[in-house]
């Protein structure tokens, strides 16, 4: 996006079935969507077509309707708003029950797939050793739940949740206990049932949304991408993860969605994984417990005596400057990869007309989808590819758009989408 306008690009990519032997993709799906029939602002949808079961296509028409005529004064407003509309969505006891018993299996079978794995490669473990184990594990599933925590969720709800599914969590703490054969420490027992309520309530990546365009009161885009979680009990669970503005320092910005592994190899000229790899390389070779500072150590106590106390404060002094060193290494990496291939990018994108931010648009979105192809990847980004321009003038424009109809024969469609009697 830059001064004049937003592109927005979805494909069409859609993933049916949970087991991988069993999947089945299809280019029919929709996830790029006005989110006001009479204001300059999108929605994008990715990863998860529906949310407890109910399509993000019937939620979001339906956000619309009752939005109406309403003009709200920021992005930030609609944002809000929409996700206020969420806590009335009305989803059934089964959904939520369901969606429960997925979340509970899925944090046993964590912990017992990390148990059965250490058991295997290790014979020495004994009754008390087993079960110390496991309860290790709880605790680490545990703290790991507490950081995922969404604010939207009180004590007080967490409680509840924790009361209504109390026989089913108990279910599921003997179901580990079976398959472990060990009886968990009445500690561990609640560390576990928290723990998927943590889950529950947490705004682990299930939908990525992005909701991006003008307010009323705005003349520059803006740009909002959540995390959004479940809709449990009249709450849901969401987490904002980037923020863009537009403004008189910030002239463009190119913000990647879900799939991305081709679109940021363009933008920082190198790959996401390789950058991992070479960072940790680094962290091998020169962090603070590298291979450098090993043999620095090696070096130093085979030609000079020192005593112990001596030796731990020289380790001290070297781990601090290897770590020092690693972080100005990695920082001027970082800084070379973005002066050298995303800064140019970005600068142009700036100066870059409605029909030419499209192009780019489309370019990088049918690249992920090529280097599906051609790969032994799943093709999860497909083609046609759906694109929407949004202006503060002529609010949202489709550019290219896949119909399930023929225009030319439905006109009572385009009569009714702009129904007089809208509220308002």
């Amino acid at each position: 996006m830059n001064k004049s306008a937003v592109v927005l690009a979805a494909d069409s990519a859609v993933t049916v079935g949970t087991h991988p032997t069993e999947r089945v993709i299809y280019n029919t799906a929709n996830k790029l969507f006005s989110l006001s029939k009479y204001d300059p602002v999108g929605i994008m949808v990715s990863h998860q077509a529906d949310i407890m079961g109910i399509p993000w296509e019937i939620i979001i028409k339906q956000f619309r309707q009752e939005l109406g005529k309403k003009h709200l004064g920021t992005l930030d407003e609609y944002t809000h708003r929409f996700f206020c509309f969420l806590r009335s969505v009305p989803v059934e006891d089964k959904a939520e029950d369901m969606y429960c018993r997925q979340t509970c299996s899925s944090v046993t079978n964590t912990i017992y797939n990390c148990f059965s794995d250490i058991i295997q490669n290790d014979n020495g473990y004994d009754t008390h050793k087993k079960q110390q184990l496991l309860a290790s594990l709880v605790a680490k599933a545990h703290s790991q739940s507490v950081s995922l925590l969404s604010d939207e969720f009180t004590d007080d709800d967490k409680k509840a949740l924790q009361t209504k599914w109390d026989v089913l969590l108990t279910t599921f703490v003997g179901v580990l206990n079976k398959k472990t054969g060990i009886a968990l420490i009445p500690d561990s027992v609640a560390q576990l049932k928290e723990s998927v309520i943590n889950v529950l309530c947490s705004s682990v990546p299930r939908t990525d949304i992005v909701i991006a365009g003008f307010g009323k009161d705005e003349y520059y885009a803006r740009c909002r991408c959540f995390d959004v979680g479940a809709i449990i009990q009249k709450n849901i669970a969401y987490k904002l993860v980037r923020s863009d503005d537009i403004s008189v320092e910030k002239s463009a910005a190119i913000i990647p969605l879900a799939q991305q592994a081709v679109i940021r190899s363009f933008l920082d000229g190198i790959s996401t994984d390789l950058w991992r790899i070479l960072v940790d390389g680094l962290k091998k070779v020169v962090g603070g417990e590298g291979y450098l500072l090993n043999k620095l150590t090696e070096l130093i106590t085979s030609t000079v005596t020192v005593e112990d106390s001596q030796k731990m404060f020289l380790l001290s002094q070297l781990s601090s400057v290897c770590e020092g060193y690693l972080k100005e290494m990695i920082r001027g990496l970082s800084d070379e990869r973005w002066q050298i291939h995303t800064r140019p990018i970005v600068e142009t994108v700036q100066y870059l007309n409605k029909d030419e931010l499209v192009q780019m648009a489309e370019t990088l979105v049918s690249l992920e989808s090529f280097r599906k192809k051609i790969t032994s990847a799943p093709e999860t980004v497909g083609v046609p590819i759906d694109i929407a321009v949004i202006t503060k003038g002529d609010g949202f424009i489709w550019s290219k758009r896949k119909h399930y109809f023929q225009p030319e024969l439905n006109h009572q469609f385009f009569k009714n989408y702009f129904n007089e009697n809208d509220t308002p």
